[in-house]
């Protein structure tokens, strides 16, 4: 069993130190620089926080969509090229796939957005029908 804070816990204890504490006297020139660190750390912790099995149920959808085995990367490659290559014309299932992953990883990247944003409601009203 690991020490208290873990991981996670000590990446968002110094996130919000950066914020509150070191960036207001750190030089305006570095700002910028310190917000990214910070934001990248916000990054990271979302991860950690992450469901485990996103990645699993991402690796099977791909894999019953494409009719393929394989791990995850090897699995977006191909999905990639087939999408590429023009398979998947107006296919419901594919925008289905796309429409969750993308949503997921802006989650974790930018939540804020997902929050604040309609843009996610029209996009999904657009998706191809079944």
């Amino acid at each position: 069993m690991r020490d208290q804070p873990d991981g996670a816990q000590l990446l968002d204890m110094a996130q919000r130190l950066m914020r509150e504490q070191l960036l207001p006297i750190i030089p305006a020139e570095h700002h910028y620089t310190a917000l990214m660190v910070a934001r990248a750390m916000a990054i990271a912790s979302r991860q950690l926080h992450a469901d485990p099995r996103l990645e699993e149920i991402e690796r099977m959808n791909l894999a019953n969509l494409l009719g393929e085995t394989g791990d995850l990367r090897f699995l977006n490659k191909l999905f990639v090229q087939r999408i590429r290559a023009g398979s998947f014309a107006n296919d419901a299932a594919v925008f289905d796939h796309l429409w969750k992953t993308s949503l997921a990883r802006v989650r974790e990247s930018n939540p804020k957005y997902v929050e604040r944003s309609v843009l996610f409601e029209e996009v999904n009203m657009r998706a191809p029908k079944p």
